[in-house]
């Protein structure tokens, strides 16, 4: 007898423990989902101080984003081209795109256009391949 109260006395132990546990996970999970709320409240008041605020599109001056052509590599104009481009609203994608494929040498050019992406995504990873290419050539 003495073991099956021993044998008892572990499972109610046992159990309590997986209780215990249970509990402080939910308790945590609630922390966390509050915490999550508390951080997207606070991003979305601080967000507009970070970030410049974008700038009309004058039509009368072109903007230096028209004439950006690739002079590094890929990467280097990708991200030239992203920071002037996150100051403009309002330019339709296909005009976007059709802005980042032009400034593309002559060899990344051709190959980016001829697949006809849809996305700058797809622009950029599809010029960073023909990059690979021609590197991989020479």
């Amino acid at each position: 007898m003495a073991d099956s109260g021993k044998a008892l006395g572990t499972s109610d132990r046992l159990e309590n423990a997986l209780v215990r546990l249970t509990n402080q996970q939910l308790c945590l999970g609630e922390s966390m989902h509050s915490m999550t709320l508390k951080i997207d409240e606070l991003l979305h008041h601080v967000s507009p101080l970070l970030s410049p605020p974008p700038v009309p599109l004058p039509l009368h001056h072109p903007h230096p984003l028209f004439k950006l052509t690739q002079r590094g590599n890929v990467g280097q104009y990708l991200s030239k081209f992203e920071d002037l481009a996150n100051w403009i609203v309002g330019l339709p994608v296909p005009f976007l795109l059709s802005c980042f494929v032009s400034g593309l040498t002559p060899e990344i050019h051709r190959e980016v256009q001829a697949h006809q992406p849809l996305t700058l995504v797809q622009d950029a990873s599809l010029a960073r391949l023909q990059e690979e290419k021609i590197l991989d050539h020479r």
